[in-house]
């Protein structure tokens, strides 16, 4: 989401500000990003930009996943990156979501 681009854009930028290295900025922006999904979606289910646009992520009972099942979340989605692995784990990502039961896509 947008707003979540410009949030975790922060610290990245504040390297560039302090005219500190681009590529620590980089490197710190990997734990940032992984620390502020986990934190969001575990805690209450949505980022701040997922929640502007309402999306929530959530258990098959409508709670938030807690911190373990959005860890877990944040890791598959961090492997997206990976070449070639991830373009094979998009391909699963995209048949697995056809085929979910419909009764399980909820609306806030």
């Amino acid at each position: 989401m947008l707003v979540d681009n410009f949030i975790l854009a922060v610290p990245f930028l504040a390297f560039i500000v302090l005219h500190l290295s681009k590529k620590a900025g980089l490197i710190l922006q990997i734990p940032v990003c992984f620390i502020y999904s986990i934190y969001f979606v575990g805690e209450q289910g949505n980022t701040p930009g997922q929640k502007m646009v309402g999306l929530k992520v959530a258990t098959a009972d409508r709670k938030p996943p807690g911190y373990g099942k959005a860890f877990l979340r944040a890791f598959v989605y961090l492997i997206h990156y990976v070449p070639l692995l991830g373009g094979v784990l998009s391909i699963v990502s995209a048949v697995m979501i056809s085929v979910t039961k419909k009764s399980r896509r909820y609306t806030i």
